[in-house]
C-alpha cells in the first residue's frame, strides 16, 4: 500500500489533466464484489488527489462482460468486471482453460495458477491479439453449482434441461457433453427467464445467486462445484499504454485486492 501511494503521487503529478475511467461490472450494489471495488475508487482517488478518476457502473448499467468487452476494444475508457472465459472470445482461446470443469479443487490451487506463467503469457498474447489489457485475474467466487426447481442428483438427470449459461464457450460446451440444451441468456435476465419457464435451471455461485433473489422463482440447490471461475479485470491496451507509468501501477491495487477478496 505504500508502494502504490508512493505511484499515486507521481501519477498524479504525471497526468496532465484528469484521466476518466468508468468501472463496469454485472453484479448489484450488495454484492460482495461493490464494496472492494468502492475501496479501490476511493484508494485511488485520494493516492492521485483526484487526478485518476474511477466512477463505478453495477448491475450491467454499461452492458453485460460481453458488451463491455467489446467497448473497450474500440478504446473507450471502460475497466469491465469479466471472467477468463469472456476473455477467450478476444483472440486467446487458451483462456477458456481455466474456466474447465474440476481443474483446481482449492482456492490456492486457483491462486498459483493465475499467478503463474502460463496466465501471464496469455495476458501477453491479448494485449497483442485483442488489444486488451489484463489488469487482475484472481478475483474468484464460490465454486458453481446448480439451482433449478429439481434437484440433479446424476448426470443423466440433466438430459434434455435447458440450463442457463454465461456466454463463453467452455461454459456452452461443458453443459452440451451433459445432454443439456445450454442457453446463454444474460445474468440480468435470469429472474424472469427461471419464472417463466425459459430456463429448467441455472449454474453459477450460490451467493451470486442469492443475491439476485433467484432462490425466489427457483427453490432447488444440486451443489456440484464444477466450475471455480477466474475473474478480473481488463482495459484497453492502448489507453493503458497512455498513461504515464505511475499511473499504470496504480492498478496492482486491483491484483492486491483481489488477493483478499474472496
Amino acid at each position: 500500500m505504500a508502494q502504490a501511494a508512493e505511484n499515486g503521487a507521481q501519477c498524479a503529478a504525471e497526468l496532465d489533466g484528469e484521466a476518466y475511467f468508468r468501472i463496469s461490472h454485472q453484479n448489484s450494489t450488495t454484492s460482495p464484489i461493490h464494496p472492494k471495488l468502492e475501496e479501490i475508487v476511493a484508494d485511488i482517488g485520494e493516492q492521485t488527489d483526484g487526478k485518476l478518476k474511477l466512477e463505478i457502473f453495477p448491475a450491467a448499467q454499461l452492458g453485460g462482460p460481453v458488451q463491455a468487452l467489446e467497448q473497450a476494444t474500440f478504446d473507450e475508457n471502460i475497466i469491465f468486471y469479466m471472467s477468463a472465459g469472456n476473455l477467450a472470445t478476444a483472440g486467446v482461446a487458451d483462456y477458456s482453460i481455466l474456466n474447465g470443469p474440476f481443474l483446481t479443487p482449492t482456492l490456492e490451487d486457483a491462486q498459483k495458477l493465475a499467478a503463474s506463467d502460463l496466465v501471464t503469457e496469455m495476458n501477453g498474447q491479448l494485449s497483442k491479439k485483442g488489444g486488451l489489457r489484463v489488469l487482475a485475474l484472481n478475483w474468484f467466487d464460490a465454486p458453481r453449482s446448480i439451482l433449478g426447481h429439481k434437484p440433479y442428483p446424476k448426470p443423466e438427470d440433466l438430459s434434455g434441461i435447458k440450463m442457463r449459461v454465461p456466454e463463453a464457450p467452455a461454459y456452452v460446451r461443458t453443459f452440451e457433453v451433459l445432454g443439456t440444451a445450454p442457453q446463454t441468456i444474460p445474468f440480468s435476465e435470469l429472474y424472469l427467464a427461471l419464472q417463466q419457464g425459459v430456463v429448467d435451471a441455472a449454474e453459477g455461485g450460490i451467493r451470486g445467486m442469492a443475491d439476485a433473489n433467484l432462490m425466489e422463482v427457483a427453490d432447488t440447490v444440486t451443489i456440484t462445484d464444477h466450475f471455480r471461475l477466474f475473474y478480473g479485470f481488463a482495459m484497453s491496451e492502448n489507453l493503458f499504454s497512455e498513461l504515464p507509468i505511475a499511473c499504470q501501477d496504480v492498478r496492482l491495487l486491483l491484483d492486491d485486492l483481489g488477493k483478499c477478496q474472496q
